[in-house]
């Protein structure tokens, strides 16, 4: 059975000691676990305008993992209120499993002004990745009832 759920950064100590990451200053994570262990973590920052998602760590690199633990969080923060979410990452997996399959987009060059109006400048460089969570969950188009 596998399960996801949010959780605090606290509970995880263990978990991230045991693979050597130092959480920061991470709000919570979301997990993604089976009966005999954690598969995916998504940590998180809730920033003024926008979700910044700090890591994400999946030691199998199953991108349908990377994905699911992520669709999670950005579906609970779009029922807070929150439309888009921004990563910084080098590593090539998860960039593959967000763009290829969560929507996500690199902000530079293309959507730099976004750097300027929405996110914090600090944290983009050439790997940040954004996505619309509202396009994400709202993807479907209206048209005209044909009588």
């Amino acid at each position: 059975m596998i399960f996801i759920k949010n959780t605090s950064i606290e509970k995880l100590d263990d978990y991230f000691n045991s693979i050597g990451y130092k959480a920061q200053n991470e709000d919570s994570a979301y997990i993604l676990a089976n009966e005999k262990d954690i598969q995916s973590v998504c940590t998180y920052k809730n920033e003024k305008n926008y979700i910044l998602i700090q890591k994400i760590i999946c030691p199998s690199n199953n991108i349908v993992f990377i994905d699911a633990v992520v669709r999670a969080l950005l579906s609970a923060k779009f029922n807070d209120g929150f439309i888009y979410a921004m990563i910084t990452t080098d590593d090539s997996i998860v960039q593959k499993a967000l763009t290829t399959m969560t929507q996500f987009k690199y902000i530079l060059p293309e959507y730099e002004f976004m750097a300027e109006v929405l996110f914090d400048k600090n944290n983009i460089s050439k790997n940040s990745l954004y996505v619309d969570i509202f396009k994400l969950f709202m993807h479907h188009t209206c048209s005209k009832v044909k009588k």
